[in-house]
């Protein structure tokens, strides 16, 4: 676990009282400078860095325990109230508690014995089919969790003697940390079946829990008011319901212990039922400290905002309610009213860790000492050698020694077992050497490095992209004991990949897995990463970026390059607002006296764009002059949002107490720099009244439109006639997130590359509605369920403002709202609370504020308010409708595709289940868990399918031709379940059968209908396409080429007969495979090396082109430091050329994961990534 040290140093702004483990930090101080002048905007050179921020998990308190006293509680009869639930962790306040020197009732149970009930079991009456409450109570967990597994380090054969009672009890099995191996393998093997059959319940039992509940009802029918105790800190957090207790992870560390989550959830249950005699005060463990801390004790103490270690001077008395501290660094005292313990911190994991690191090089050094012994015996029987052996390894080292003994000698009786002893001391050198420490080291040192080292192999493992810094140790604002470590990923795809892997609980998994297996002693050691944390930088990183794709690079130079106006379209989650963003900083650097502005659909995506301008611009700076610098920024801006009226429409932004205002513009109109039209298939809908806009635009100096028709609700728009550039690369949603809405985009999709992770599978929860009158009841049920899955599927992460919640109109808004916050109010462990975009997004902070509070905003809203906008989360209600064959179609159409494709990572559907709609589809789904294949899945969609639909809606319409604009508004009269006779006898409809997919988690649809037909089916088989016309580029970076015959490569069948790449400064092939009954290697290279030297030309970083030849073609794709090119040659002009890009990205993954092999000699890669090639032309050989 040892490695070299790393001198860079962290700082984290969620963590406070950071120390440093592995350098003290050095970084500059906070800039202080002044305003920045409105002429120079100052935009960060780099995105902002992500820290994974640690605390350590809990575990049953009970297993760890050695305690032999058992209490079962005491109710008293004159006491007033009665403490029900304690959290058993802090031993001195339980103490405290049952020495019942307060003169209150305790009902709280804990028992030690197998006397006493422990790993006793009782029947649980509501459910006759359990073997006890433990299924209620605790769920199904493994052996591990369960207890019946646990290893206590080296003790006296007296303490021993209880761990081995206590197991007993509980049925469990319990060995020492310096077992042997395969001795710790047969306890596990045998608590896994003691587990079994104990019908997977708790080891310790649930008879405590009876007990406990009789205790309580006691303490009810006396009327004493009941208390529970949390952690400090976190007074009424961590509560479950009865019924979400079976599956959370009951010792996350939140508000309080595992069985305490039963306990309270049992007494919520009560108070349901019973009414106001079962309420309960809720408790900080503080109270009960007092007892924990002694004069001249080492505590943590609060001073300020932040947590110092420092030793008791004074404690509290009959005279002062106050701890007086003085403080360890410093010498300095202090009072405070907030102390903690020091114990379960990590300088105790860190300590752990040294000691086992140190125990190893204690071992290893007894080891080299015997081996080294049996060399000295042996090297006499061995006289060939001239010399002993020990002097040979001490003046050849033992590598040479080794070489020279093999090389040299003729073999002996003894000469196998001297070889093997070298080798064995060689090993042991060499796992010494890895450790890096020598036994007189410091223990702390040791396991600083240690543990620095493991992180930073496991996160390169999971993101090989991220460059991982140093440790630093902290608390979090509410005094928890946090380590982070700083990471700096380098694109982003690496940015997703971490987001994805921390979310998933992926990384933890691996880390607690490597502490379980370096700790075995100290299993309780479990860290768990801060996801709300960690989020939190994950969303400045991606507002603050300030570097472009390639793909987005090389389309803002052509823009920036071109003396004209521009028409920017791309789809969803390309970055068209990122681009814009970078191009409205450019131009007010290069214009110092110019003026924006920003014209959009609604006041909402005004304020996002306001936001991420100034998150980019002055995102850096500390509060004074960041408010400065922001508002000078305003001031040269102005926005326009529908209703567009007149020139008396525009608006100025000023920010008043953090909050973003649009006010009249009481200024005369100026000439703006330059005009900046988002959404514009909103705005130049060729129904839509945008006479101002055109006005506006026109007096421009210069004017860029954003547009993206699939997610426009007409055919036909009234754009001006500008200079068309596009993006084609989705960089915002994950792979499945953009397989999921292509069902619903309008035809053209079909060269779009996602950079994106896979994600997790989109979720439906279909359900029908048999009483009309009850719809927006079910509506509110059923979102809670998503509510519910995104819970479990991203645990500890605060959702304030990540989770979009999109409804089709405001009349279906009024209607649902109150359902929903019902139904919300069934979490009660969270306090949600539902806003606005337009309240949400108008709240600007200051770099390094924390808008999260008790209470957790989730966006409900409109999908025209949210147009342009995205979110970690999207869940779409209600937003179907039967496919009529009228123009609400094309509104139903858009509303499914801009929702989709809001989301970030995670993307739900909620609807009731409507015939003939657009998401009947969905419950003939069942998906399939395996390997996400994004390419196998865009060709197994129709890319045409809403458009076919789309052009019977017009067929079916003589009034209308297909150059008319067909568009309709949303109806505001909520969900329509009673359209589910077909409107329209030329529609199709199309029979169908269950089928699987990657893409759609459908468990969670309530569909008892069987599904015979669809109106939308965007899975029906795929016509072939069309051939590539010769001598025409399918991509648009630059004039088109061609390519002389490759007709040397042989008739063979394969459809990708060859793969290669080369460096453009010596022409140098690196790495390349022919197909089998290919032919002609050598005249292939010399192609691929003229091929080089014009793409070393004619493409810039990160540019790609597809090049004719033939039948077939050549797919070309630059690295984004223009020193390689990949290439891949195409039998067929029909192969899809998506895939074969997408081959490539694949392949430029591998080979530039190690920054050596970009000076790698001539084919020296080749034998090193030929099974790694020849699995990727395997992988995309079917996709032809």
């Amino acid at each position: 676990m040892g490695a070299s040290l790393s001198s860079q140093a962290a700082s984290c702004c969620c963590v406070t009282n950071r120390r440093a483990i592995f350098a003290p930090h050095h970084g500059p101080a906070p800039a202080e400078a002044g305003p920045v002048p409105a002429e120079a905007p100052t935009v960060p050179a780099t995105p902002c860095p992500l820290d994974l921020v640690f605390t350590l998990r809990e575990g049953p308190a009970v297993v760890a325990s050695t305690d032999d006293i058992s209490f079962r509680g005491h109710i008293q009869d004159k006491a007033t109230s009665c403490y029900i639930s304690f959290p058993g962790k802090f031993k001195s306040g339980w103490d405290a508690l049952v020495q019942e020197l307060h003169g209150e009732s305790v009902a709280c149970v804990f028992l030690c014995t197998a006397e006493d009930g422990l790993g006793k079991h009782s029947d649980d009456p509501e459910d006759p089919g359990a073997p006890c409450f433990c299924r209620r109570i605790y769920g199904l967990r493994d052996y591990l969790t369960f207890g019946y597994y646990f290893e206590v380090p080296p003790c006296t054969e007296e303490e021993m003697a209880k761990h081995r009672k206590k197991a007993a009890a509980m049925n469990a099995i319990v060995v020492r940390s310096d077992a042997s191996v395969a001795e710790k393998d047969e306890a596990k093997r045998q608590a896994e079946l003691n587990w079994a059959e104990c019908n997977q319940a708790a080891a310790w039992g649930c008879a405590w829990y009876v007990a406990w509940l009789g205790r309580v009802m006691e303490a009810v029918e006396k009327k004493q008011r009941l208390k529970i105790v949390y952690f400090p800190g976190q007074v009424g957090k961590g509560k479950l319901t009865m019924e979400q207790l079976a599956d959370a992870d009951l010792w996350d560390g939140t508000g309080c212990g595992g069985s305490q989550k039963c306990e309270i959830a049992t007494v919520d249950l009560m108070k349901q039922k019973y009414g106001a005699v079962w309420e309960y005060d809720e408790v900080d463990v503080t109270d009960f400290l007092h007892y924990e801390f002694q004069k001249e004790g080492v505590v943590d103490a609060r001073r300020g905002m932040s947590w110092q270690r420092g030793v008791l001077v004074q404690v509290p008395d009959g005279k002062t309610s106050r701890w007086r501290v003085r403080c360890q660094e410093t010498s300095e005292e202090f009072d405070t009213d907030h102390v903690r313990q020091v114990a379960d911190t990590f300088d105790q994991l860190i300590r752990a860790i040294g000691c086992n690191v140190l125990q190893q090089v204690h071992q290893m050094a007894k080891e080299k000492e015997q081996v080294n012994e049996d060399i000295r015996r042996l090297s006499h029987l061995v006289p060939e050698c001239g010399t002993t052996v020990p002097e040979l390894v001490q003046s050849q080292g033992i590598q040479k020694a080794i070489d020279f003994f093999f090389d040299q000698m003729t073999p002996t009786p003894f000469f196998t077992d001297l070889y093997v002893k070298l080798r064995e001391l060689k090993a042991l050198e060499d796992q010494k050497q890895a450790l890096n420490c020598a036994e007189g080291d410091a223990v702390e040192g040791v396991g600083q490095v240690a543990l620095q080292q493991m992180l930073r192999d496991i996160i390169n493992l999971h993101c090989p992209a991220a460059d991982v810094g140093a440790l630093a140790l902290g608390r979090l604002p509410s005094g928890t004991p946090s380590m982070s470590l700083r990471l700096q990923t380098r694109d982003i795809r690496a940015t997703h990949r971490l987001r994805d892997v921390v979310l998933s609980s992926e990384l933890e998994a691996a880390m607690n897995a490597e502490l379980s297996k370096n700790l075995p002693e100290h299993r309780r050691w479990q860290l768990q990463v801060v996801k709300t944390e960690f989020f939190k930088m994950y969303e400045r990183s991606l507002l603050s970026l300030s570097e472009l794709t390639p793909h987005q690079r090389e389309r803002l130079q052509e823009m920036e390059a071109q003396d004209q106006d521009i028409h920017l379209s791309a789809p969803a989650g390309a970055g068209k607002t990122f681009v814009a963003v970078q191009h409205v900083l450019n131009t007010l650097q290069q214009a110092p006296e110019g003026n924006i502005l920003y014209v959009a659909p609604c006041a909402s995506l005004c304020f996002y764009f306001l936001r991420w301008l100034a998150t980019r611009h002055a995102g850096h700076l500390t509060p004074e002059p960041w408010r400065s610098s922001v508002q000078q920024l305003l001031s040269r801006v102005h926005v326009l949002h529908n209703p567009f009226g007149d020139e008396s429409s525009l608006l100025t932004p000023q920010l008043q107490n953090n909050q973003l205002v649009l006010v009249p513009n009481m200024v005369e109109m100026p000439l703006y720099s330059l005009v900046v039209v988002d959404e514009a298939h909103d705005v130049f809908r060729q129904d839509a009244d945008s006479h101002v806009v055109d006005k506006l635009v026109g007096t421009a100096t210069r004017k860029i439109l954003l547009s993206d028709l699939s997610q426009s609700s007409v055919l036909v728009h009234a754009f001006p006639d500008l200079y068309q550039v596009s993006l084609t690369e989705v960089v915002r949603n994950t792979k499945r997130i953009v397989a999921g809405a292509a069902a619903f985009q309008l035809a053209g999709g079909e060269d779009l590359a996602c950079v994106g992770s896979d994600g997790p599978p989109l979720k439906s929860f279909l359900f029908e509605t048999p009483i009309h009158d009850a719809v927006f009841h079910h509506y509110g049920e059923h979102t809670l369920k998503a509510v519910s899955h995104v819970l479990s599927s991203f645990p500890c992460l605060n959702l304030h403002g990540r989770m979009a919640l999109l409804v089709p109109d405001a009349a279906f808004l009024e209607k649902f709202q109150p359902h929903l916050q019902t139904a919300l109010s069934q979490i009660t462990n969270r306090k949600f609370r539902l806003t606005s975009f337009e309240s949400y997004l108008s709240c600007l902070l200051p770099p390094g504020s924390d808008e999260e509070a008790v209470e957790e905003s989730l966006l409900l809203d409109t999908v025209d308010n949210a147009k342009g906008l995205e979110h970690m989360i999207a869940v779409c209600i209600g937003l179907d409708a039967t496919i009529s064959g009228t123009s609400s179609d094309m509104v139903t159409r858009a509303l499914l595709y801009q929702g989709l494709t809001r989301a970030q990572l995670m993307a739900i559907v909620v609807n009731e289940l409507v015939v003939g709609g657009w998401l009947e589809f969905l419950g003939l789904l069942k998906f399939q868990e395996k390997q996400f294949d994004a390419t196998s899945v865009f060709q197994e969609a129709s890319s045409d399918a809403a458009m076919n639909v789309l052009k019977e809606v017009l067929e079916a319409h003589g009034d209308q031709s297909a150059d008319s604009p067909v568009h309709v508004e949303a109806s505001g009269e909520g969900p329509d379940s009673d359209k589910t006779e077909w409107c329209d006898a030329q529609m199709r409809a199309v029979p169908v059968s269950e089928r699987e997919t990657s893409v759609w988690d459908t468990a969670g649809n309530q569909i008892q209908a069987q599904i015979r037909q669809l109106r939308f089916d965007p899975l029906q088989p795929v016509r072939s396409a069309s051939p590539t016309p010769a001598d025409t580029r399918v991509d648009s970076a630059g004039p088109a080429h061609s390519v002389g015959p490759l007709s040397m490569i042989g008739p063979g069948e394969e459809h990708l007969p060859y793969l290669c790449v080369g460096r453009h400064k010596d022409r140098a092939i690196l790495a390349d495979i022919i197909a089998p009954d290919a032919k002609n290697l050598e005249q292939v290279r010399e192609v691929a090396v003229k091929l080089l030297q014009a793409s070393s030309q004619k493409l810039g970083p990160g540019q790609r082109t597809r090049l004719k030849w033939n039948n077939g073609s050549v797919c070309c794709l630059m690295d984004e430091q223009a020193k390689l090119t990949y290439l891949v040659v195409t039998s067929s002009v029909t192969y899809p050329e998506r895939e074969a890009f997408q081959l490539l990205y694949d392949f430029r993954g591998l080979i530039e994961r190690d920054d050596s092999n970009l000076e790698a000699a001539e084919h020296s890669l080749t034998s090193r990534f030929r099974e790694q090639m020849q699995a990727l032309l395997i992988q995309y050989e079917s996709k032809a």
